[in-house]
């Protein structure tokens, strides 16, 4: 009997980890280099005005070296000689992903509008 709690106490500990563990994970949706971060910002930008949790994330050759996350854009700096071996990456929670992917490629419908009217 009281191994049979002990087992069940183990195996609960076990999936209480696991949930824990899982809900701080993020996942790349898009990167870039460089002046090409550019491009990541404005889509970071984009999925906060649609209340979509993401954040950029900054790192070098070295390793990471900051992110701006869901609250505001402020991001360490990496200085300008390392800029152009810095990736950026865009990342979302695995969970909103699908509503990520919606978001830009609504995005990228209104750029197209917004350049053929231009035009």
């Amino acid at each position: 009997m009281m191994e049979t709690i002990l087992i069940v106490l183990g195996v609960l500990l076990v999936v209480g980890i696991i949930v824990v563990a899982s809900k701080g994970r993020w996942i790349t949706l898009a990167t870039a280099r460089g002046n090409q971060a550019e491009e990541l910002q404005s889509k970071y930008s984009y999925l906060q005005s649609k209340d979509i949790p993401s954040r950029l994330k900054s790192e070098t050759g070295a390793g990471a070296s900051g992110f701006a996350s869901q609250g505001g854009m402020a991001m360490n700096a990496v200085g300008s000689q390392a800029g152009q071996h810095e990736m950026m990456k865009l990342q979302i929670k695995p969970k909103d992903r699908e509503r990520a992917e919606e978001a830009l490629q609504e995005l990228d419908r209104e750029r197209v509008l917004h350049q053929s009217t231009s035009l």
